[in-house]
C-alpha cells in the first residue's frame, strides 16, 4: 500500500518539476540570439520604467531569438527573461515607426504582465479553465503599457 502511495507521489510532485523550457539557455541554445533587434530592445526598456514588476524580477530581460519563419512567438519565463521570436516582430511591422512600436509594446507589455503576476500558464496541468482569464488579464496589462 504505501508503495503504491509513494509513487502516486513523485507522479504528482514531478509534474511541478522545472523545465529546461522555463530557462533562457534552453531557447537561447535552440534558436540563437538575433542581434538585429534594436526597436524592440528599445521599446522594451521604455516598457519596463512603466510595467508593474514581480519582487523576483525588478530588471527583467528581454532576449531576441532567430525562429527562422517560424510562427511569431512570446513568452514569459519563470527565471525573469522574456524571449521574443524575430518572426514576432516581423509580423508586427508597420510602415509608420508609430504604429510599429505600439505592436512590440502591447506584445512585450503583455509578457510583462505575465512576468509580474508569475502567470506561467503553459506550465500548469489544467490551464484549459483558466488560460482565457489570465490571457486577457496579460493583453488588459500590455494595452495599458503601450498606451503609456
Amino acid at each position: 500500500m504505501s508503495k503504491y502511495i509513494i509513487t502516486l507521489l513523485l507522479l504528482n510532485t514531478s509534474c511541478f518539476a522545472a523545465s529546461p523550457r522555463d530557462y533562457i539557455d534552453y531557447y537561447v541554445n535552440w534558436y540563437g540570439i538575433d542581434y538585429k533587434a534594436a526597436t524592440a530592445h528599445k521599446v522594451f526598456k521604455r516598457l519596463k520604467q512603466v510595467a508593474n514588476k514581480n519582487h523576483k524580477f525588478v530588471n527583467p530581460k528581454l532576449r531576441v531569438l532567430n525562429n527562422r519563419g517560424r510562427n511569431p512567438w512570446a513568452r514569459a519565463l519563470r527565471d525573469g527573461n522574456i524571449v521574443l521570436w524575430r518572426s514576432a516582430i516581423d509580423a508586427s511591422y508597420s510602415s509608420s515607426k508609430d504604429e510599429f512600436e505600439a505592436r512590440l509594446a502591447f506584445i512585450l507589455g503583455h509578457e510583462l504582465g505575465h512576468l509580474a503576476n508569475d502567470d506561467y500558464w503553459h506550465l500548469e496541468l489544467d490551464y484549459k479553465f483558466s488560460r482565457r482569464n489570465r490571457l486577457l488579464a496579460a493583453d488588459a496589462e500590455g494595452y495599458a503599457y503601450a498606451a503609456r
